[in-house]
């Protein structure tokens, strides 16, 4: 109940952050509707005042064309800007600060295993669907980045793929919080908080695509030359009572 609990409030986290920026998409909107206002005011007035010079017996023929091409560009503009009205939120910085990245695998799997010199014959066939979906968001001006994903599975710390039907028919399956963490930088070192893939370039340490380290993670680097990481991390709660910590550089 508790992993349900905490999964739940994680996603309620993330999506707050697009909820917020679309609250503040509202107001691009309606500037493109002053904008379009004043566009249509132009308009009637520069086509007053060509009929007024259609009517007067002077009329120099580059001012009609002139006033013509005007109302023409104003027109152009209008429609872009009504073409444009109803996704005004998709040009709030907020929004076009987040990347999405997510994947979806559907896999068939057939073993039948025979071992020599004994009578044991294991086989398994099953289905098994693996589903990805998170989202990560820069914040340049501020040096900061908060990101966070879901994907399918049980607690399994080295898989993400969910077999079909494993308890009951037609079962439905799990999504957990795959990921969660904010890094901020200065220059060239970076302090990352929170579960995340694995931060290090190389280790001694096999480790699985699927495992995230949660904890802190310093680093030191540019894309070229001398780079350091290190960190502590909970690797597991013992007896409710105390984390068994892992340290690592």
């Amino acid at each position: 109940m508790k992993k349900v609990l905490s999964t739940v409030a994680a996603l309620g986290c993330c999506l707050y952050l697009p909820a917020a920026a679309l609250a503040g998409g509202g107001t691009s909107n309606d500037a493109i509707l002053r904008e379009l206002k004043e566009l249509r005011a132009q308009v009637s007035s520069q086509q007053a005042e060509i009929d007024m010079l259609k009517n007067a017996k002077a009329t120099s023929p580059g001012d009609m064309e002139y006033l013509k091409n005007k109302v023409a560009a104003n027109g152009e503009h209008i429609e872009a800007l009504e073409a444009k009205k109803g996704f005004a939120v998709a040009s709030n910085e907020f929004i076009d600060g987040i990347k999405l990245k997510g994947d979806l695998r559907v896999r068939y799997e057939m073993r039948d295993k025979e071992y020599k010199d004994s009578d044991d014959d294991i086989s398994r066939e099953r289905f098994r669907t693996r589903f990805r979906l998170g989202g990560v968001w820069d914040n340049k001006a501020e040096t900061w980045q908060a990101a966070a994903g879901l994907a399918s599975g049980s607690d399994d710390p080295t898989s993400t793929n969910d077999s079909w039907s494993e308890v009951k028919p037609f079962e439905t399956g799990d999504i957990r919080l795959d990921y969660a963490y904010a890094k901020h930088k200065w220059n060239d070192f970076s302090m990352m908080l929170g579960q995340s893939e694995n931060p290090y370039t190389t280790s001694w340490v096999y480790w699985d695509g699927d495992v995230r380290l949660a904890g802190l993670t310093l680093a030191y680097g540019q894309k070229e030359g001398l780079f350091a990481t290190g960190g502590a991390y909970g690797a597991k709660l013992v007896q409710d009572d105390n984390t068994a910590m892992l340290y690592m550089g």
